[in-house]
């Protein structure tokens, strides 16, 4: 599926750029400004108590990570396990590339103390270390092959990608996650339950169809932005990309986010005090 248009090569940090278009595999930052539409979202069981006291156990939907691996496509399969639609990766390259290349180390620096991310490349691998013991995840890209391994678990993945197959396996019975690409269109299978995506484009409009009717998404894309139109009535977001600045404009009054080059550094501008976040390049 043919969703980014083939520029030259851009240089090493070419501000927000639209990226060449192909299915390599690379690890990403992909903050949750950036919209994210979910395709399959983890569930994990906790014990909550309810008013009057009482425990009882429910599942609710695992965190997503900014932190993963970009399949192409615009397809971000997360450290956490989710798989997701992020419009913006579809059209251009990760924003930490913007200060750090494609591929480059880099920080995250969010608000708060002590809770700074770092991700390093060396060689083929990649190490993605937040702040805390015992919780960094290592990433292995070997051509159209990688392998998460976090760190102190038994959650390894392995992604093997093809020119028209991606599988995603988390090293479990039947739950291989499958991504069919077939001309204009990708189609999204978690686990073989026959339950897929369809992800297509036609002209100036990217449609995510969900299992079910009347649910679908709709990305219309122009030429320096992108308009995601969720199902409901007032639930469209604007994403406007200039070379060193991207605002992020969903429904609603005074909830813009900015993020924008500075210097050597990127700058996230999320709404209310104190809640900027900080990219920079590692050397």
């Amino acid at each position: 599926m043919q969703i980014r248009p083939t520029p030259t090569t851009p240089p090493a940090n070419p501000g927000f750029t639209r990226g060449a278009q192909n299915i390599n595999l690379e690890v990403a930052y992909a903050p949750e400004d950036l919209v994210k539409i979910d395709l399959i979202r983890q569930q994990e069981v906790r014990t909550v108590k309810d008013s009057e006291g009482k425990t009882h156990e429910e599942k609710v939907p695992v965190e997503r990570s900014d932190y993963g691996i970009s399949l192409g496509d615009g397809l971000f399969y997360d450290l956490n396990g989710n798989l997701s639609f992020v419009p913006f990766l579809a059209f251009y390259a990760p924003i930490e590339a913007a200060v750090a290349g494609v591929g480059g180390s880099f920080q995250v620096d969010p608000p708060g103390m002590f809770n700074t991310t770092d991700v390093t490349h060396r060689g083929n691998r990649f190490n993605i270390n937040p702040s805390g013991w015992f919780d960094s995840t290592d990433v292995t890209i070997e051509g159209r092959r990688a392998k998460i391994d976090r760190r102190g678990t038994q959650l390894d993945v392995d992604i093997r990608q093809s020119e028209n197959l991606t599988i995603i396996d988390p090293h479990g019975a039947f739950n291989d996650i499958t991504v069919e690409r077939q001309n204009n269109r990708l189609v999204v299978d978690p686990g073989g339950s026959g339950q897929a995506f369809v992800i297509s484009r036609a002209g100036n409009h990217v449609d995510i169809d969900p299992p079910g009717a009347l649910d679908s998404t709709r990305i219309s894309v122009s030429n320096n932005s992108l308009t995601i139109d969720r199902p409901g009535f007032g639930n469209g977001t604007t994403i406007s990309v200039e070379p060193d600045r991207i605002l992020v404009d969903p429904a609603g009054l005074a909830n813009n986010t900015e993020i924008r080059r500075n210097g050597e550094s990127l700058v996230i501008d999320r709404p209310g005090w104190f809640s900027s976040t900080k990219v920079s390049a590692k050397n």
